[in-house]
């Protein structure tokens, strides 16, 4: 069962080591999204960390709110905005809660955050990210596949694994793009790791 002060400690513990957890390097499909289709805007990234997409966006034009459960990763964040005077807001938050989402959004970023909540909680949160986004606006998501290995230092700390099918269909009345499974070696925090990911890319239709 899906224990959030389990979550929040542990992540909070992981932010403590210095650098940047997951690296700064936005995922290149997700660069590839902005270029060719919303190079400004409003933007949420779910599950923000310290900061690898946000950044990213807020470069690229987009005013952008960042949300994590992480405190010790929204202070980084924050910290590294500032240092940058990137148009970021910060902030402590459950994407399961109400209010959390607010939109409208002309891009929404949750990579790998789904997995962190149970099904019947997924597909809700799943709902209010469709709802939140603005008339033409884009998704991006990854998830861990159900086929992923459970590698990584964070295995237990995800608790819904999902099947193609069962990504797309969190996401009722968009667009969908893709949605491919990719299998990545992952060097960026603890000992090396394979993992088996899905990669949606969704857009909510203008009209």
């Amino acid at each position: 069962m899906a224990d959030k002060r389990v979550l929040r400690g542990s992540y909070n513990q992981a932010y403590q080591r210095p650098g940047p957890l997951f690296g700064l390097r936005p995922d290149p499909a997700l660069a590839q999204v902005v270029r060719r289709h919303a190079p400004s805007g409003r933007a949420l990234d779910i599950g923000a960390g310290d900061g690898r997409h946000s950044v990213f966006l807020a470069r690229s034009g987009f005013l952008v709110e960042a949300v994590d459960v992480s405190e010790q990763a929204v202070g980084k964040l924050r910290q590294l905005a500032r240092r940058g005077h990137l148009p970021i807001e910060p902030r402590v938050g459950d994407c399961s809660h109400r209010g959390v989402i607010a939109g409208p959004y002309d891009m929404i970023v949750a990579d790998t955050v789904l997995g962190h909540f149970e099904p019947d909680q997924a597909r809700c949160v799943g709902a209010r990210i469709a709802h939140a986004l603005a008339p033409g606006g884009w998704l991006f998501v990854t998830a861990l596949a159900d086929s992923d290995p459970r590698e990584s230092e964070f295995a237990n700390l995800s608790w819904t694994y999902f099947t193609r099918e069962e990504l797309i269909g969190l996401f009722a009345g968009l667009r969908v793009e893709r949605c491919e499974e990719l299998s990545i070696v992952d060097r960026t925090h603890g000992e090396t790791h394979r993992h088996r990911v899905l990669r949606l890319i969704a857009q909510r239709e203008a009209g």
